[in-house]
């Protein structure tokens, strides 16, 4: 891929449903544009070039949503990631967003009853050994007419969160949701703390998001400290402004010499291919922590799973 097919795809998904069309009209939609929207689970944005990609995920993510709305949830539970931003309309279109499984936020205590409670509806418990940084979340899978829906239950979001953060909740019926705020600092800690910017559809739920929602930014850098992903939320920030020019997004809060880092290591090519380069992935993981020693403690947790 050149510089140019990833100034493309950018230029692509920063535009509007017109603009797009005039992209598509004026034939700079390329296959290796269209490559590249496969390979990073954003075919869905261009339906028109990827018709069974797109029908294929429609399919997928409709069943899912028919799926959590036909139960009756044994305790509260806190929609997540794709399921808010499809339920809460983020997304224009079902099958534009990538979505392999839902993700439920529940308290520690409901885990017994919510496990039940989906055995009982033909789940099967699948899930595996994890290392300690991953080690709040339960996963369950059930087929339903050939296709395989995955539930995933988690007790925190975030393994260093620590017992004093609470998440704000907003209490609907019959699923909560979060805060525009602090969905916003569950999406960057996700995609920066936890995920090392691994799937660009996760950088570009969070462009959706800020341009369909007001937000409160003191307030997002104030709860991001106490969960321990401030760093995150401002690497999210620098990408939005940097590579989907939202310039009226408040400027990261980085020393001279971070800037010169961040924008040497987030590229365009580095989001759409982050682990092409080792030496460049590694570099990103300990910049998304908030301090050394989150970094350091991280690595060893890692590596201890590994051994």
């Amino acid at each position: 891929m050149t510089s140019h097919h990833y100034q493309m795809l950018f230029a692509y998904l920063c535009s509007s449903q017109e603009e797009r069309k005039k992209l598509i009209r004026e034939g700079k939609i390329s296959k290796e544009i269209l490559s590249l929207l496969k390979s990073t689970k954003l075919s869905g944005c261009i339906k028109d070039y990827a018709v069974q990609d797109y029908k294929k995920q429609w399919l997928l993510n409709q069943s899912y949503l028919q799926e959590i709305q036909s139960f009756s949830p044994p305790r509260e539970a806190t929609l997540l990631k794709g399921g808010h931003l499809l339920s809460k309309g983020i997304y224009p279109h079902i099958g534009e967003r990538f979505m392999g499984d839902i993700d439920l936020l529940i308290k520690k205590e409901d885990l017994s009853s919510w496990q039940t409670f989906l055995e009982n509806h033909g789940y099967k418990n699948i899930t595996k050994d994890s290392w300690e940084a991953n080690q709040f979340k339960s996963m369950f899978l059930k087929e339903i007419d050939g296709l395989e829906l995955v539930i995933e239950l988690h007790t925190r979001l975030f393994f260093q969160e620590g017992t004093h953060f609470e998440w704000n909740i907003k209490k609907e019926n019959p699923y909560s949701f979060l805060s525009s705020e602090d969905l916003f600092i569950h999406l960057s800690g996700h995609l920066a703390y936890q995920h090392t910017f691994i799937s660009l559809h996760w950088l570009y739920d969070l462009f959706l998001l800020v341009k369909h929602q007001p937000l409160n930014w003191d307030l997002i850098f104030q709860r991001a400290k106490k969960a321990k992903v401030y760093q995150s939320c401002h690497l999210v920030l620098w990408c939005l402004r940097e590579h989907f020019q939202l310039d009226d997004l408040p400027k990261p809060d980085f020393s001279p010499m971070m800037k010169i880092i961040v924008k040497n290591l987030l590229t365009k090519k580095f989001l759409c291919e982050p682990t092409k380069s080792t030496l460049n992935y590694q570099m990103v993981k300990h910049i998304t922590k908030d301090q050394l020693s989150d970094a350091l403690i991280y690595d060893l947790l890692w590596l201890k799973a590994k051994l």
